[in-house]
């Protein structure tokens, strides 16, 4: 099975990150207990946007792909996707776990892809290449909803980082970041250190 997942917080919406009072946000709102919060709204394809809770963490994990580190087992995970291709709006084919932690300096994802193992493409390719199985998030920065910072992996562990706007999508951006993937016995797992100095933010005071 080729799939094809990126784990954005909003299809078609945003994920939007800043720093304001030494705590980080997502959404409209910031929370007085250093978590990630948002408000309910509606996006561009009538879906009710989702609004995910994390929390700071001072012991990061090992980045080698498995999700065995206490750091996560605290936290939400999200999950119950649709598809927006080939079936647009369709229940998911297979499920996908998703979960957001962070400190001081990085963002944390942890990406868990229920899938047969006989299934699982795993294609070697060059960086930015998409050979075989990927997942991925996508960071609106800026919060302008036309350009975003993106970091995929593949099933077999190729990094894909990519600068994308409305007039296309830059390969050349090449971001310093981590990435492994491993796997299970349904599901192969990603899991990504991403420093917060890697992405950019508009001049708004609130973030």
């Amino acid at each position: 099975m080729h799939r094809f997942t990126l784990a954005w917080l909003l299809l078609l919406g945003w994920f939007a990150i800043g720093l304001q009072n030494s705590s980080y946000s997502l959404g409209v709102r910031t929370s007085s207990e250093n978590s990630f919060g948002g408000s309910s709204a509606q996006d561009s394809t009538r879906h009710k946007k989702r609004v995910y809770t994390t929390i700071r963490i001072s012991n990061p994990p090992k980045i080698d792909g498995k999700l065995d580190d206490d750091c996560w087992k605290l936290g939400e995970w999200q999950n119950d996707y649709i598809q927006y291709a080939p079936i647009y709006k369709a229940k998911a084919t297979h499920p996908t776990d998703l979960k957001i932690l962070y400190d001081d300096k990085n963002v944390f994802v942890a990406i868990r892809a229920y899938d047969n193992r006989s299934e699982i493409t795993r294609r070697l390719g060059r960086r930015d290449n998409y050979d075989g199985d990927v997942v991925g998030v996508h960071f609106d920065s800026y919060h302008d909803l036309r350009t975003a910072f993106v970091f995929d992996i593949t099933s077999a562990g190729q990094k894909i980082d990519v600068w994308v706007a409305n007039d296309g999508w830059d390969t050349n951006w090449n971001a310093v970041w981590y990435a492994k993937v491993a796997y299970e016995d349904s599901a192969w797992t990603a899991e990504f250190q991403i420093p917060l100095c890697q992405l950019r933010y508009g001049k708004s005071n609130e973030q």
